[in-house]
């Protein structure tokens, strides 16, 4: 309850009462200046991304942070530790499951008052690289023709491109196991 008033107390604009008596100045009571001094804020975090699989350490920067804070990153990621380092800072251990599904995640940190506070889109989980298994030809001749070579592995997309000697060669994507590219003479 202190808390609350404290923030509807030290929120608002200065207001003077100069009627006879004396001046007095107290702030203007503005609800939604208060209630940004109560609910979490969360600005930033570090690392921004984590890989399938990984165990992080994350730090959240903001305002408003409290003793006892839990943080979540959504579906897929556990969270086995929040430390409070300070009101404007939370350290979370975090492991992200082999079967999460990749892309963006909200950042949510809710006080021990339980405040909510968002920020959206901080946090990204990146998908496992591709692997190649094979080449096929495995070999040609140096002073040969031009050919297709079929690349086997995991995890390709139809965004994959097959480098040659640091070159992008013109790339088929046949199956998230496979691609062909266009090697030229």
């Amino acid at each position: 309850m202190s808390q609350i008033l404290t923030a509807l107390q030290s929120s608002g604009v200065p207001i003077a009462d100069t009627r006879s008596g004396g001046t007095v100045t107290k702030n203007r009571i503005e609800i939604a200046d208060a209630l940004a001094l109560l609910v979490p804020g969360p600005t930033s975090i570090s690392p921004t991304s984590g890989g399938l699989g990984a165990t992080l350490t994350v730090t959240i920067n903001g305002n408003n942070f409290t003793t006892g804070s839990t943080v979540s990153f959504g579906a897929g990621i556990s969270v086995t530790t929040v430390s409070f380092l300070s009101s404007s800072q939370l350290r979370a251990s975090i492991s992200i499951s082999s079967t999460a599904a990749p892309g963006p995640r909200n950042v949510t940190v809710t006080s021990n008052n339980g405040a909510v506070g968002t920020l959206p889109n901080a946090f990204t989980v990146s998908p496992s690289p591709p692997t190649i298994t094979s080449l096929s030809p495995s070999t040609v001749a140096s002073s040969g023709q031009a050919f297709t070579l079929t690349v086997n592995g995991t995890r390709f997309t139809s965004a994959s491109v097959v480098q040659v000697n640091g070159s992008n060669r013109t790339t088929t994507f046949v199956s998230a196991s496979q691609l062909t590219a266009l090697i030229l003479a």
